[in-house]
């Protein structure tokens, strides 16, 4: 054929051929070539007869011999046939893990649209459930629903305890405390322990059967006897076998049979430990008395017959020998009609012998007299001092005011007035500062005097030895 040139109908050895499939996105081979997915069109195709084969996954081959003219064109439509059913699968319990042929394919509720034709092994399985196991076969087009209930592999466990409060071991694992109930406990043997403080263990084996509940109650024997401490002083601190009871007075501490040893301490007291033999069952009252840590304290005084006083407490006239105090902090008074009183704060430590030799003196000529009276001067220096401070920071005012008045006025001769009333206050408010000044010299002088009197006072006056 020439360009250009027209063919003639004799001359034409090919025809059209259109193939469409339900559903679409089928192969299409045409005599065994591949020539594209549904809907696919073969412009030229050889006249004469061809063998067309339409192939989709999940559906059944399509076959077909057709037969092509010269400038004809052929349409084919295959209605494929389903080679797959639906499956859903629920279980009670629901959320069971579904395995087909042993691929998972996900957990209940489950539905599976397009399952290829054929027999399945279906397989459910869940925790604390028994697995299931069934073999289905799924035929073209149809609708499968399996319902299943698996049966459990648990059962449930009570545990009860009279007194309440006992630790729960199974199979050697804490489990918690009584009353506890195991809702879902894997079927099977376990080993049982409960245990609680001053009671006889128990150790048992028990079966947990599927679906049943099995309830242990369970009343412990007591391996304990009770303890009533009292004593002095209250509050003291009570250890029973190496650990802390409570204090003063302990009332029905339980404590495990047998020898125990008991101790009471208190912060400047005399420890004391005893042993006591505990039965089950017994209760023992006992009364622990602490010795106090002790010292003695003498006071001797010149002259004799002050009276003594310790916290405000009178034990008689001196000379005093007291003996057995308490350890601690005292506060000591001498006091005499005739002579000045003395007043000592000391402590006193365990075993201590605490000796005052105390020379009780007069007022009159004494160092409490010569501090007073040189307190007397410097209060009057203070005072007067302070006078004229006060009259020089008055002065120093007026001085001010005086130079604010020069500074506005306007009058010539009155602004040379202002001015040196200014000067002349201001002169005079110095000079009375610098009075003040001399004159509180003296204070330091009498307040270091004051000192060192208060020094021989106390250090002659209040010897201690």
């Amino acid at each position: 054929m020439q360009p250009g040139a027209a063919e003639s109908v004799s001359d034409i050895n090919t025809g059209i051929v259109v193939v469409r499939s339900i559903p679409e996105g089928a192969g299409v081979y045409f005599d065994g070539l591949d020539v594209g997915t549904t809907p696919v069109q073969i412009p030229k195709a050889g006249t004469g007869k061809h063998l067309l084969r339409i192939e989709k996954t999940l559906y059944h081959d399509y076959l077909e011999e057709i037969s092509v003219q010269p400038d004809g064109i052929i349409q084919a439509l295959a209605e494929l046939d389903a080679a797959f059913g639906s499956l859903t699968i629920v279980s009670t319990p629901a959320g069971a893990v579904v395995s087909l042929n042993g691929q998972i394919k996900g957990r209940t509720p489950l539905t599976i649209s397009e399952l290829a034709s054929g027999e399945y092994e279906i397989t459910i399985t869940k925790d604390l459930y028994h697995s299931y196991t069934e073999r289905f076969i799924v035929t073209d087009g149809s609708d499968n629903t399996r319902d299943i209930t698996l049966l459990p592999a648990f059962g449930q466990l009570i545990i009860e305890t009279n007194p309440v409060g006992a630790t729960i071991y199974l199979d050697g694992q804490i489990k918690g405390q009584t009353p506890k109930s195991f809702n879902e406990l894997p079927s099977g043997n376990y080993a049982l322990r409960i245990e609680k403080n001053l009671y006889q263990p128990v150790e048992t084996t028990i079966l947990i059967e599927d679906g049943k509940t099995n309830k242990q109650d369970y009343i412990l024997e007591p391996r304990f006897g009770t303890l009533n401490i009292t004593g002095t002083p209250v509050g003291a601190k009570v250890i029973i076998n190496g650990n802390d009871a409570g204090a003063l007075p302990l009332k029905s501490y339980k404590v495990s049979a047998g020898l125990v040893e008991i101790t009471v301490k208190e912060y400047r007291f005399h420890d004391k430990t005893l042993f006591q033999q505990v039965n089950i069952g017994d209760m023992h009252d006992l009364d622990i008395q602490l010795e106090r840590h002790t010292g003695a304290i003498v006071v001797l005084t010149d002259p004799p017959g002050a009276a003594v006083d310790l916290n405000n407490k009178n034990y008689g006239d001196s000379p005093k020998i007291l003996k057995n105090m308490p350890t601690g902090l005292y506060g000591l008074t001498v006091t005499h009609s005739d002579y000045l009183s003395v007043n000592k704060d000391f402590s006193l430590a365990l075993n201590e012998r605490k000796e005052f030799d105390i020379k009780l003196m007069t007022y009159a000529g004494s160092i409490q007299q010569e501090i007073d009276q040189v307190k007397w001067k410097r209060n009057i220096n203070i005072a007067s001092t302070g006078l004229l401070g006060i009259t020089a920071g008055i002065i120093k005012i007026m001085s001010i005011k005086a130079y604010q008045d020069y500074e506005n006025t306007a009058v010539t001769a009155d602004a040379l007035d202002f001015y040196d009333k200014a000067n002349s206050l201001n002169k005079l408010s110095g000079y009375i500062g610098i009075a003040a000044g001399l004159s509180a010299t003296p204070i330091i002088k009498w307040q270091i005097d004051i000192g060192k009197l208060y020094g021989v006072l106390y250090g002659e006056r209040y010897g201690v030895r």
